[in-house]
Formats: C-alpha cells, sequence, structure tokens
C-alpha cells in the first residue's frame, strides 16, 4: 500500500496537505515581501505536533521551486543548539555561506564590499573563533556582533534578502543565555530592516518566552503574531477524502470514531490514516493506543508548569475559583485555542465548530475528544479534589442510581444502563473510553476501585445521570421533593459549573454561580439522607 502520510517526519511534499489558507497568508505577508527585500517578523505558535514545522518546511520548498535567486531561506532551529554562538554560525551563517544566493551577491558587490565579506566569512568559518566565541570571550563577542551588524547591511545593498525559519524558539531562553541583552542585540539587527525577515516557531509566545528569562519583554515587541490550530472542518474533508481516493471510503460510525480519537491533530490523524490504509479493518481505539506516550508528554508538561489543575477545571470540571489569567496562560502556551481567534464566527457554525456536532461546540478547544477523556481518568483524583462538595453529590447521585437501577434490573443493571446511554452500543466513542476505564479500573488498589465504583455512571456526565433518574421519575422523586422540573433546573445547573468551558459559553463561574451550585448540593444531600435514614429505619414509603 502506498505510503501517504508520513508519521515520522514533517510533511512535505506529496505528504502534505491542506493548511490553505496559512500558505496564502505566510506567501503573502511574509515570502513576497522578503523577494522584495522588505523585512517581516512573525511569531507562530502552536501546540506541539500541530504542524508548524511542517507548514514552513512546505513553505520553504514552494518558494525554492518558484526561483528566487536573490532570497536565501535559511531552516533553522534551536534543538540541540548549546548557546548564542552556536546557533548563529552552525544554524545559520554556515548555511548563509554555502546558499547560491550568497556567491551570486559576492560576485556582483563592490571589491570593498567583497572583501569585507570574504573577512566576515573566513572569521565565522575559523573554528579557532568558534572556540573562543563558544567560552564566552568577551572581545571575541563584541568582534562578531560588528561583523554581524555589518554583514546584512551589506548583503542588502547587494541586492541578497533573507528569509530565516527559527524552529522550536521556545528553548531561546537556555540558547540566548537568559540575557536579556541578546535579546535585545537580536532586535536591534532587525529592526535596521535590511533584507532579513525572520518567523519564530514555538509552543509559547515570545512575551511569555522573555518574561520567564529575565521579566521582561523587548524582542517581542516587533513581531506579528499568528496562532496554528488543527485542521480546519474543510481540511478534515480533504483527509477523509484523501482516504477514499485510496480505496478508504468511511463509513460515519467510523469517521465519529476517528473525529473522537485524532479531532483535529495531523500528527493523530496522520497515523491513524497510514494504519488504515494498511489494514482497512483496523480499530481506531487501538490505533489510538500509540498517542499514550503523547498523552503523557503533554501531562508531564502540565504538571512542570503548575496548569495541570487550570487544564482539568478548563475541559473536565467542575470550574472553582480559576481566574482568566489561567485561563490565558493555557492558551498562550499553546494546550487549547479560544475558538474567536479562529476566524470561525459565532458557536454553532463556522470551520472549527464540532465537525458531528456544530451545537455542542464552545468557546475552547482541545486538539481532540480522546485526550480530554484519558485527562479525566488519569487525573480523576485531581479533579475530584477541586470542588469536593460538587463531587460528593455527583458521587452520591450515581450510588442512587447504581441502588435503584439495581432494583429494577436485578442482576443486570450494568448492562441495561449501557443500553440506554449507549443505544445500543454501535459506534458511541463512549463505548471504547468504557472499556479503557475498564482497563484502568483494573489497575487501581482496591480502596480507589470501592470509592470510583465500575460502571458507565463513571464515564457520562452530570446531564445524563439527569435523563437517568427522570428516565425512572417515579422510582427517583422521594429523593427529590422538589419535583421533576426543580430536579432538571438544578441538574442542569451543576452540569454548566462542571461541565468544561469548553461546552459552555467561556465565562468563569462567579462568587453567585458558586453560592447557587452549592445550595443545590446542599438541597440534594439533604433528600438522599433523608430517604436514607427513613428506609434505615424501615420507612420503605418516604
Amino acid at each position: 500500500m502506498e505510503q501517504i502520510f508520513d508519521v515520522n517526519h514533517a510533511a512535505v511534499g506529496r505528504f502534505f496537505y491542506g493548511r490553505e489558507r496559512e500558505l496564502e497568508f505566510f506567501r503573502r505577508e511574509l515570502f513576497a515581501p522578503a523577494a522584495q527585500g522588505v523585512s517581516r517578523y512573525y511569531s507562530v505558535t502552536g501546540m506541539k505536533r500541530i504542524g508548524k514545522s511542517s507548514l514552513f518546511r512546505e513553505l520553504c520548498r514552494r518558494f525554492r521551486e518558484e526561483g528566487h535567486p536573490n532570497v536565501a531561506v535559511i531552516e533553522s532551529s534551536l534543538d540541540g543548539v548549546k548557546g548564542f554562538w552556536q546557533f548563529w554560525i552552525r544554524e545559520v551563517l554556515r548555511p548563509l555561506f554555502a546558499a547560491p544566493a550568497f556567491e551570486g551577491a559576492l560576485s556582483g558587490m563592490e571589491e570593498e564590499d567583497a572583501a569585507f565579506i570574504r573577512e566576515c566569512r573566513g572569521y565565522f568559518l575559523d573554528q579557532g573563533n568558534w572556540r573562543l566565541l563558544y567560552e564566552g570571550d568577551i572581545v571575541q563577542d563584541m568582534v562578531a556582533r560588528d561583523y554581524l551588524e555589518r554583514l546584512f547591511p551589506v548583503l542588502y545593498d547587494a541586492g541578497l534578502y533573507m528569509v530565516l525559519v527559527i524552529d522550536e524558539f521556545d528553548q531561546a531562553g537556555r540558547v540566548f543565555g537568559m540575557q536579556e541583552e541578546n535579546f535585545g542585540w537580536f532586535r536591534g539587527l532587525l529592526q535596521d530592516n535590511m533584507g532579513l525577515s525572520v518567523a519564530t516557531l514555538s509552543r509559547r509566545s515570545i512575551r511569555f518566552i522573555e518574561k520567564n528569562c529575565f521579566g521582561g519583554s523587548t524582542f517581542d515587541g516587533i513581531f506579528s503574531k499568528r496562532g496554528l490550530f488543527g485542521y480546519s472542518n474543510r481540511e478534515l474533508d480533504a483527509y477523509f477524502g484523501l482516504l477514499e481516493e485510496h480505496g478508504r471510503k468511511l463509513e460515519e460510525p467510523k469517521r465519529k470514531d476517528i473525529w473522537y480519537y485524532c479531532g483535529r491533530s495531523p500528527f493523530y490523524l496522520a497515523i491513524m490514516g497510514q494504519a488504515l490504509l494498511q489494514d482497512p479493518l483496523a480499530a481506531p481505539e487501538v490505533v489510538a493506543g500509540q498517542f499514550i506516550d503523547s498523552f503523557e508528554a503533554v501531562l508531564a508538561s502540565l504538571k512542570e508548569e503548575k496548569l495541570l489543575s487550570a487544564m482539568l477545571q478548563m475541559f473536565v470540571g467542575p470550574r472553582y475559583r480559576m481566574g482568566e489569567a489561567e485561563v490565558q496562560k493555557l492558551v498562550a502556551l499553546g494546550y487549547c485555542m479560544r475558538r474567536a481567534t479562529l476566524d470561525c464566527g459565532v458557536a454553532g457554525g463556522g470551520e472549527y465548530a464540532d465537525y458531528f456536532a456544530p451545537e455542542q461546540t464552545g468557546e475552547y478547544l482541545a486538539v481532540c475528544g480522546y485526550f480530554i477523556d484519558y485527562l479525566r481518568e488519569a487525573h480523576r483524583a485531581e479533579a475530584d479534589a477541586i470542588w469536593p462538595m460538587l463531587t460528593a453529590t455527583e458521587q452520591r447521585l450515581r450510588r442512587v442510581i447504581e441502588e435503584e437501577y439495581s432494583k429494577l434490573y436485578p442482576g443486570g443493571w450494568k448492562e441495561q444502563l449501557e443500553q440506554i446511554v449507549l443505544n445500543g452500543g454501535r459506534g458511541d466513542f463512549r463505548a471504547a473510553f468504557l472499556q479503557e476505564h475498564e482497563r484502568m479500573y483494573q489497575r487501581a488498589g482496591e480502596d480507589q476501585q470501592r470509592n470510583v465504583g465500575n460502571s458507565i455512571l463513571n464515564v457520562v456526565s452530570l446531564r445524563t445521570l439527569s435523563f437517568l433518574i427522570r428516565d425512572q421519575w417515579a422510582v427517583f422523586a422521594k429523593y427529590f421533593p422538589g419535583g421533576s422540573t426543580d430536579f432538571a433546573d438544578g441538574m442542569e445547573t451543576l452540569y454548566q459549573a462542571r461541565n468544561p468551558i469548553s461546552h459552555s459559553n467561556g465565562e468563569l463561574l462567579t462568587p453567585a454561580d458558586i453560592a447557587a451550585v452549592e445550595r443545590i448540593c446542599a438541597r440534594f444531600a439533604a433528600g438522599i439522607d433523608r430517604v436514607t435514614a427513613a428506609e434505615a429505619d424501615g420507612n420503605v414509603g418516604v
């Protein structure tokens, strides 16, 4: 079977598809001006493996193919670079000096300028100077900076321009030595507008990087900002169309499974697509097992950056005393995206509405549903500890449902609940996640198993719990004397508090909201306590 996805490298050439809007934007706003000697600066941010490197490698490839002999395109990375001068020499200057455009510009210069360029090249290719620069020799540092400050204007006057792409810019703090003057000097170099255009690619914004390096922000000020998220719905159409072109036409249930497991991630979609090309019967839930290492890497970063609780509140819930600053930090670091920044219109429509259920789309988006469910299951204890009163109420509601349904369907209540919730269990992503929950449950200790339980009640929302109770209201009315409408309204309030921001209107809970939730929790707990106490006394009819 032909390979149409590259899951091990940046997708370039025949492996690249989609991103038409971004390709056109950067062609028009960065590369076309650069060909005319006009400097442009872009900071491109997005979560890990979302396709930043692929996009710019494809942009560079297409630009070279067009033929621009007066422009040197330098693709660099801070990954593995150990210092400021190693970056400039290894990643920028050596490729520049080897570029055909450099030799062309050198041959057409005035002799005085050509002599300086040859002198500059000789200096930076001298390994003895490398050693001194890498060791931090103050004199050589000044000499090297002077050479660079003169190099680009001379090349500009000779008609040679540059596009410098810096990947993995998250590591700038380490590479630039945590020194503000290195960022400031680089800014000054770019502000001369001498035909040097730059695009930085990172998870974090430059402002965030600088602030965490030395508490200030200067370099950030000259960059235009552009965020890159996952594939739009149009690009998802293209993905499924590509599979169909290669003999893998998928029915809606399987496409729904892929949407759940892969979401908008080019990386996950590529893994899934290649697996389906190799085996048309490949089960999405099995293929998605390969994503777990990626999920764990994200969770490790969230813990390191002290954002795990914020991410849980954003996408798992409950929302509780969470500040707007935490939300913005998650967005700035690329863990999620604000839908309004994706130019997709209002909820319920647009290129980033839910692919199968537009009405369920919210203000904030994560890359895929499977990650959110994995986050919930892997960190259930942390989520439960966020708002103990709400968690305790939810647990009691589950126990009440379990008790009453086990009386209604003795010997088969779990299966009956699954039939009700899954509507037969065909093609519903919760069926696969229930299996994942079962595996995690079996690995848990006895105390945790007793606290958590093991049924589909553990993987459904408060809204579904409300449905299960109201579906058998004659049985459950004794617990909730206010009536079914009052109960449903209360459950909806709890659902909005428990449900993540991404599924609601994007607003944080106010103190009044929190107080209202706690009143409902207290009322529900009192009703359950009353029935439990009455039944313990033998008053079964209460």
